[in-house]
């Protein structure tokens, strides 16, 4: 019978392997809870069932440090039970791979500092066990390095480098590069140097070290993107008859790199396909506007293949890339398509408000025969329906939707404060006194404004709503509906209180205000002084 059970166990454990890597989660959980509530002891198949755990957990959306630490506690436990019996050793480095696999949303810069404690403990287990792998350990020391440096511990930073230079050079030497840019770009070799001697011995530390070491493994790869990165530098000196050909030839350049990105993928140098990555990204950003982007979807469709494929760390790079892809798919009205890249670029940034709000605005538009039912998902809906607008006929069509839009966030005050720039109907009189009829109309139209804020809800979503108000003041400003989006502006202005540290949308408000101004007072043709006559 004891036999039995330990087959019933194990069979639970191999299902819960096998599981895993089809992605069939559900089923997961289910032969985990069986294996572990049987109370199993420390044998191999409790580090396996571990790690399935740890998968499983990381299967979902980790963004916080209590979700990473959840995910990294079963890791630690199997790498624990594993180190003690030397025919289990394979399973530290398998741990080592999967915990790799599941930080690496966390490994960019402000959020390395979570991984210093559970990093130090994987890498001391695999130098316990003495893994064979040295490229492996080395990877990871490098990664250590950059986040002792992101947690502020320089010291402690420059110890581990100088660990991980003399493992580089005994052992994987083509990995220095990575670890010299780090010293440098980071000033790891002032740390461990004294002040006053500084300048001198850095030079002597640089000039120590052996051509061999800064050879790159990858190098005719790099040398084809450097060339190609010289010719768009010549490209921008080219002179001006020949400006207008200037896309056509980044696009030829474009194309090349994709063909490489391609090449690199067949051949699965991960090392390579990530330098050509970076440099096919760097050459897209120009012609990411709105006239151009289409042009470049299927280098970036490449690029975001390639960086998925190889794992790559660039995590940053691969947000912006499926952002951009879905910016193109929402043009192209390929709403489904551009959820899913805004998805995927979400899971890798959770946190970052613009996705979620551009994502929020996308399911408001796929939800078409669904009338919304909050004002903020009405104006926003509304804003959106204005935008999709287009010529001088529809003019008339658009400016009752911004008005809408507007009505809907301040029910209040909105069509108030709107009044304020339309015309004095009823009156009579010279000039001064029509000004100052209109002058006294304005202002009380505009004191409506202040007590706004007031009669909010203090529990609503302050950011939600000044994007939505900057959002309607461009949007008119775009459609050349200027009293709308004056009174826009108004509304979006009373944010302006110290309430956040970065003001750069408020200044962008600021300068679309007066030039609405600008050109109402134009429209107007009121002035004080009649200027003579040529």
């Amino acid at each position: 019978i004891q036999s039995s059970n330990l087959l019933t166990h194990s069979s639970s454990v191999v299902c819960c392997v096998l599981c895993c890597q089809l992605g069939c989660w559900e089923i997961t959980q289910d032969c985990l809870m069986m294996y572990l509530d049987g109370k199993p002891p420390a044998n191999q198949f409790l580090c396996r069932a571990y790690l399935c755990q740890g998968q499983l957990i990381s299967s979902r959306s980790i963004s916080t440090a209590e979700d990473l630490d959840k995910a990294v506690m079963y890791y630690l436990k199997a790498i624990e039970i594993a180190k003690d019996k030397s025919r289990y050793h394979f399973l530290v480095f398998n741990a080592s791979l999967l915990y790799l696999q599941s930080v690496r949303r966390f490994l960019r810069p402000g959020q390395r500092r979570l991984l210093v404690s559970s990093l130090t403990q994987v890498l001391e287990a695999l130098e316990e066990v003495q893994d064979p792998d040295h490229a492996w350990r080395a990877e990871l020391m490098l990664h250590l390095v950059e986040c002792l440096l992101d947690a502020g511990k320089q010291k402690e930073a420059a110890a581990v480098a100088k660990v991980t230079s003399d493992l580089i050079q005994a052992h994987k030497p083509e990995l220095y590069p990575r670890l010299f840019s780090i010293q440098v770009n980071l000033s790891l070799l002032y740390c461990v140097i004294n002040p006053a001697r500084a300048a001198a011995a850095v030079l002597i530390h640089s000039g120590s070290i052996s051509p061999k070491y800064l050879v790159f493994s990858f190098f005719s790869t790099e040398l084809i993107c450097f060339w190609l990165i010289s010719y768009l530098v010549n490209i921008r000196s080219i002179s001006a008859e020949f400006r207008s050909c200037f896309s056509q030839l980044w696009l030829s350049v474009i194309a090349r790199l994709d063909a490489l990105l391609q090449t690199a993928l067949k051949q699965a140098d991960a090392r390579a396909t990530q330098a050509v990555c970076v440099c096919q990204w760097n050459t897209c950003l120009p012609l990411l506007q709105h006239n151009l982007r289409k042009r470049v979807q299927k280098p970036l469709l490449t690029l975001a293949r390639a960086l998925q494929h190889t794992h790559s760390l660039l995590l940053d790079v691969l947000c912006r890339v499926h952002t951009e892809l879905a910016a193109i798919d929402e043009e192209d009205e390929k709403l489904e398509s551009a959820m899913k890249h805004l998805q995927k670029a979400l899971e890798l940034d959770p946190l970052s408000q613009h996705l979620s709000s551009s994502l929020q605005l996308l399911q408001l538009r796929s939800s078409v025969h669904s009338a919304p039912t909050r004002p903020k998902e009405r104006a926003a809906k509304l804003i959106q329906q204005a935008k999709e607008g287009s010529g001088r006929e529809a003019l008339r069509k658009r400016r009752p939707l911004l008005v809408s839009a507007g009505v809907a966030l301040a029910p209040d005050a909105f069509q108030t404060v709107l009044d304020a720039d339309s015309k004095v109907k009823g009156l009579s009189g010279d000039r001064l006194e029509l000004l100052a009829a209109k002058a006294q109309h304005h202002s009380s139209c505009v004191q409506k404004v202040k007590g706004h804020l007031d009669g909010l809800d203090k529990s609503s979503d302050d950011k939600e709503r000044v994007k939505l108000w900057g959002s309607l003041a461009k949007t008119a400003r775009k459609q050349e509906v200027f009293d709308v989006c004056q009174a826009a502006c108004r509304f979006c202005l009373l944010y302006d209180d110290g309430r956040w540290k970065n003001t750069t949308d408020v200044c962008n408000i600021k300068i679309i205000s007066g030039s609405s101004v600008q050109t109402l007072c134009r429209d107007c043709k009121s002035f004080l002084v009649d200027f003579p006559e040529d």
